[in-house]
């Protein structure tokens, strides 16, 4: 986990320099905050406190710290289906199909032109 490393970030995420596109956040007191709330019984599930603890790190707005809740990740879904964009014309804005649609949509706008 990276949060050690934020230590000496954390000024800077409570009180980020002039010009700082992100809110301000304070890493150190979410995670104080989040551990009184789980001393006071103030969390009705595993899921709850772990949804407080994603959008504590996602605050940062730092692709680098990244902390995967078990919880949050018992399934995974996905699709074998690739998508691509296709324009009709190459100016049109395109449209989504499936990869093994778009050799019809390609044949079909080929024989129109």
């Amino acid at each position: 986990m990276l949060i050690p490393f934020y230590l000496n970030l954390s000024n800077r995420l409570i009180e980020p320099p002039s010009g700082y596109t992100m809110p301000s956040t304070d890493l150190f007191g979410g995670i104080e905050s989040i551990l009184d709330k789980v001393n006071s019984n103030g969390y009705s599930s595993q899921f709850e406190m772990d949804v407080d603890v994603s959008h504590l790190i996602k605050s940062a707005y730092d692709g680098h710290l990244n902390f995967q809740m078990c919880s949050q990740s018992v399934f995974n879904f996905g699709i074998d289906m690739p998508l691509v964009s296709i324009s009709s014309d190459g100016l049109s804005l395109p449209q989504v199909y499936t990869l093994s649609m778009s050799s019809l949509v390609y044949l079909t706008v080929a024989m129109l032109i």
